[in-house]
């Protein structure tokens, strides 16, 4: 986070700018007056879109309201023109069980999801098929440092070599020289397409783009630093062809980290083991580009990229498509992700507010049967008892598999655990979750609401709510992804 020029005080309790900070870092448990202070730091400053993202923060923490943060925050994005995220965060924090205010929100939506018309600068076409099996389609905006090492991975893919692929290059209207580098690489080989936009677009649209041109029955999307093994693009139309009712064909990735010189410094598995789609509620990042094919048929059922996002387009997209298409990963490693250290991606605010309308407003009922009912796990049962089996997944869940640490979401169990039982399931089991659960999250919102130093003071009401969740967590064995202070605390404070 950069520098920030106020540091007003919230509420009186004398808390700096700087510990507030260090705190939201840290992740500590204890940090709602310390997210509401960089909100107000932000808005002081001018920066509206990050005033907006600490403050619903800090409301989503605390699950409650008292200073009317999530009307600032909404007010702050229409005031910077993001009207889509402002009535994405107002449906989430007030009606987000209003199926019908949902559904007709995402359904004004669909308009923007349609393929652009042709409008380039330039472009060079050296295609000579009316068809191919698989369009690989790239994006590039001020990364020709990196052009000629994509360049020289995705010729050596076989598909290509074959003529069974097509190239399709988007310069977004980058200030660099990647429209001349891809030119240059067009005229001495076959079958592809290079299109650079009149002034810079998201990644989104650069995508739409890119389908508008493709002659392909099948897709693919990469960056300049993402590529596939040389068999790969071959391997995943294998697939696809083996699996002709999948929409969305995924094979697993590698992340490597490289050296200025391109050397592997180290490397770690991307994408998750083991998927099913219901793991995408829990964990939006099973599914992936890297790696992926697409058939293109599934952007007639469910449109194309949405263009008014940014940065979380790419997760909209898919929920849409897990809503009406099947899709499938196989263990197989093909994809490559390619990166150096000094290249590394941060959390961003603009993500924070994007992922409402793109993913946390999509998880509610009928959006999770709709994906429920492409997951063969959840073949034969009943809605609730595929919501009791959803919110027990998410008690459980794990990154890939164990040794790996549980990572619970707490609160999406709880709405499984309480559709569940609105849906009439009598099972115990089901009662004890969502009466646990529920007082964990009440729990957990007083720790949010208390006094940092009141950790230190046994006086104080915060020693009864922590001993009450350390009984909690040893009777049920609940770790909770971003409480990981509490362990901590739990050993200063009881040895």
């Amino acid at each position: 986070m950069e520098e920030l020029k106020s540091s007003p005080v919230v509420d009186g309790v004398g808390l700096t700018l700087d510990r507030a900070r260090h705190l939201v870092a840290s992740g500590h448990p204890v940090r709602w007056r310390a997210l509401r202070l960089i909100a107000a730091a932000c808005e002081a400053d001018g920066r509206k879109l990050e005033a907006a993202a600490y403050g619903l923060r800090a409301v989503s923490l605390a699950q409650k309201d008292p200073h009317a943060d999530v009307d600032r925050a909404i007010r702050l994005l229409r005031e910077i023109g993001r009207e889509a995220d402002a009535r994405a965060a107002e449906l989430f924090f007030r009606a987000r069980d209003q199926v019908e205010q949902v559904e007709e929100y995402y359904g004004q939506a669909a308009g923007r999801c349609a393929l652009p018309k042709p409008d380039f600068e330039q472009i060079a076409d050296v295609r000579t098929r009316s068809r191919y099996p698989v369009a690989i389609i790239v994006s590039l905006y001020k990364s020709a440092g990196r052009v000629k090492a994509f360049l020289s991975r995705v010729s050596k893919q076989t598909l290509f070599q074959a003529g069974d692929a097509e190239i399709i290059f988007i310069d977004s209207a980058s200030p660099e020289d990647e429209f001349r580098i891809l030119k240059r690489f067009g005229e001495t080989t076959a079958n592809v397409v290079v299109a650079r936009t009149r002034k810079r677009e998201t990644i989104q649209m650069a995508w739409n783009r890119g389908l508008s041109l493709a002659r392909s029955d099948y897709c693919c999307f990469l960056g300049a630093d993402e590529g596939l093994v040389a068999n790969g693009l071959e391997r995943l139309y294998g697939m696809a062809r083996e699996y002709p009712d999948m929409d969305w064909v995924q094979a697993r990735a590698v992340d490597l980290n490289l050296d200025e010189d391109e050397n592997v410094l180290s490397k770690g598995e991307l994408y998750r083991k083991n998927y099913h789609p219901a793991l995408m509620l829990i964990h939006s990042a099973y599914l992936s580009y890297v790696g992926a094919l697409i058939k293109m048929t599934a952007f007639e059922k469910v449109g194309c990229f949405d263009p008014s996002f940014e940065v979380a387009g790419d997760t909209d997209f898919k929920f849409r498509m897990l809503r009406k298409c099947r899709s499938m990963v196989f263990e197989e490693i093909l994809g490559l992700n390619f990166h150096d250290g000094s290249q590394r991606m941060s959390v961003h605010p603009r993500a924070e507010v994007e992922d409402y309308r793109a993913w946390f407003l999509r998880r509610g009922r009928q959006p999770i049967l709709d994906i429920l009912g492409f997951d063969s796990e959840y073949t034969g049962l009943s809605e609730a008892e595929r919501f009791f089996k959803l919110g027990r997944l998410a008690m459980a869940f794990r990154v890939n598999r164990e040794p790996d640490p549980l990572r619970t979401d707490i609160r999406f169990a709880h709405q499984c655990f309480r559709a569940a039982a609105d849906c009439g399931l009598k099972d115990p089991e089901c009662a004890a979750l969502l009466e646990i659960t529920a007082r964990w999250l009440a729990l957990r919102a007083e720790l949010a609401l208390c006094e940092v130093d009141d950790i230190h003071r046994p006086e104080t009401s915060i020693h009864g709510i922590l001993k009450e969740l350390k009984e909690i967590y040893e009777q049920h064995r609940i770790p909770v992804y971003g409480l990981d202070h509490l362990d901590y605390i739990w050993q200063v404070l009881w040895p």
